[in-house]
Formats: structure tokens, sequence, C-alpha cells
């Protein structure tokens, strides 16, 4: 449960970091490269960005979180018992079967959450 607490937490929290920064990059970018003004710039991220798409982005982050630590967990629980390989062989053979299904399922999930939140 450590697990889930800390990804329920620094998955949003991530989010919220990388969306101010894609916002900083963009400010940087069209006022630097392409000679925007800074106040046309944050006028129209202010009316172009909804209420609606950032909490959906938070609800994104903490599906994921939850889809990826339970994965991740469970694949680092059953590493014992794989006929592959026990011991450093089980682990190298867990992590890559984690991040592959961690991924799919979180292409999976995202494609069902935002035909929701359409």
């Amino acid at each position: 449960s450590p697990r889930i607490a800390a990804a329920l937490v620094s998955f949003p929290l991530l989010t919220a970091i990388f969306d101010a920064i894609g916002i900083f990059g963009g400010y940087v970018t069209g006022s630097l490269l392409l000679g925007i003004s800074r106040g046309i710039y944050f006028s129209r991220v202010e009316s172009s960005v909804l209420m609606s798409d950032v909490t959906g982005g938070f609800v994104k982050a903490v599906v994921f979180a939850a889809v990826v630590v339970t994965i991740c967990c469970y694949q680092g629980y059953m590493t014992h018992p794989r006929r592959e390989g026990f011991g450093a062989k089980g682990v190298s053979l867990s992590t890559p079967s984690a991040v592959v299904i961690s991924c799919v399922l979180v292409l999976i999930f995202d494609y069902v959450l935002t035909s929701f939140l359409l």
C-alpha cells in the first residue's frame, strides 16, 4: 500500500509539473522564436484551456497510477515462482514484462477514459 499511495500522489504531481513546463515551453517558443507577445500568448492559453481538460488530465493520472503500480507490484511479487528462472534472472524477466503490460494497459485505459471524458 505505500507504493500505491506514493504513485497516487506522485503521478498527479508530475502531471501538474509537466503541464506547467509545457505552458512555459510554449511561451518560450512563441515569444522568442515566433515573436508573439507575452500578453497574447497567455490570453490565448487562458481562453483555450478549459477546466474539464485539466480535471480530465488529473483523473487519467490517478487511473494510470493505479494501473501501473498494480501491474508492477504483481509482476514483482510473482517473480519467485516463474518457471523461466528465479533470483536475478527472474527479476530480469519480470521487469520488461511489467513495463510492456503497463504500457499496453495505459494505452487501453487512455482510450476508454478519453471516450468517457469527452
